[in-house]
């Protein structure tokens, strides 16, 4: 890549960038920044929903429902990145920015995150198929106490990012991946792998500016 409208000769970006979250992450986004404190990794909130995923299998896997349920929930027990050819990222715990802010909407969720909210989704339908919540017994009681509020959604903008501190959400090269998003960018065919970046470094309070979603 030889130039890139998007970017200063600094390799600043000349665009915002945004960040869908909630509520529940603002307290600690105003002390540490964003992305300087890992809510999700720090309180062990991806091994949480693994354990009620494997709840879920051993209670009620052997519905004959229960292949639709494995497909939409256990990417994100795996925390991997899903098979069906469109590369969408289950894993959790980094903070993830892109220049789309209809993206960063979907992120912005009362449940608190998507993680939660796909915590939140799985509950539901154990409660239904199993007539109890017997499947919060196998969370912190930290955690439950959080699934158990609503909070509101949330949009961060960020200006003045750096390329330098981003990375591209799957490994794919960096320059290669903002040209092609710079070929698409205001079609509306932005895809997930094109507009959604991993943050590497924390973006100062400064730099932010945060509204309801």
């Amino acid at each position: 890549m030889e130039s890139n409208e998007l970017l200063d000769k600094n390799g600043t970006f000349k665009v915002p960038f945004f960040h869908g979250t909630s509520s529940l992450f603002l307290p600690h986004i105003h002390r540490h920044g964003l992305g300087g404190l890992n809510m999700v990794q720090e309180n062990g909130w991806v091994e949480g929903y693994r354990d009620l995923y494997d709840f879920a299998r051993k209670t009620i896997g052997h519905l004959d429902d229960w292949p639709r349920i494995e497909i939409e929930y256990g990417l994100v027990a795996e925390q991997g990145i899903s098979r069906d050819g469109n590369r969408h990222n289950y894993r959790h715990g980094e903070t993830y920015v892109t220049p789309e802010e209809r993206m960063a909407a979907k992120y912005a969720l009362d449940a608190g995150c998507e993680l939660l909210s796909y915590a939140k989704n799985l509950i539901h339908i154990l409660q239904i198929k199993t007539y109890s919540l017997d499947c919060l017994n196998v969370l912190p009681e930290q955690l439950v106490e959080i699934l158990g509020q609503q909070y509101r959604p949330l949009l961060v903008q960020i200006d003045g990012l750096s390329f330098h501190d981003i990375a591209t959400e799957n490994g794919d090269d960096k320059l290669e991946t903002l040209d092609r998003y710079q070929e698409i960018r205001g079609t509306g065919q932005g895809a997930v792998d094109l507009t959604n970046w991993k943050l590497l470094k924390p973006v100062p309070v400064q730099q932010l500016s945060v509204w309801q979603a």
